[in-house]
């Protein structure tokens, strides 16, 4: 079974809301409980909206953090965290893993974040452009099923 853990948070309404949009979504990107551990923690001063990270990598990843900037309204929240979900479904089902200065998409080499030119360049990696393309719909499917 899937466990999601919230850190940063003292809404108890909040978290339930972002546990069940985790769990929602993992619904729409696996087929089975993929039985995993995703962290999710939320922060002041992030660079960016959120970010997800595999905190063991290997053959079958199973444990994940999720760090999210506090300052998001709770509609930047959900997408984002749809978002970062597809990341945690590219590690576990090994299509993008690190090694060292380089990202593996599907076996090929792409540079980090850190080492590419312009963001621009980096939001046009093919790890990216799927998780942009899937977080509209899976955040919308969300809503529908959550308020309607």
């Amino acid at each position: 079974m899937t466990e999601v853990e919230m850190v940063g948070l003292r809404s108890k309404k909040q978290i339930s809301l972002y546990e069940t949009a985790i769990h929602h979504y993992i619904g729409q990107l696996f087929k089975r409980d993929p039985r995993i551990q995703v962290a999710v923690e939320f922060e002041n001063g992030l660079e960016a909206d959120a970010f997800c990270i595999c905190l063991i990598s290997g053959r079958n990843p199973k444990l994940f953090a999720i760090e999210v900037n506090k300052q998001l309204k709770q509609e930047e929240v959900l997408r984002a965290l749809a978002h970062e979900m597809v990341h945690v479904k590219q590690y576990r089902t090994n299509q993008i893993k690190y090694v060292k200065d380089d990202v593996l998409w599907e076996g090929k080499k792409y540079p980090t974040r850190e080492n590419v030119k312009s963001i621009e360049i980096y939001l046009r990696s093919p790890w990216e452009i799927e998780a942009y393309t899937r977080e509209e719909s899976m955040y919308n499917n969300f809503m529908m099923d959550y308020i309607g």
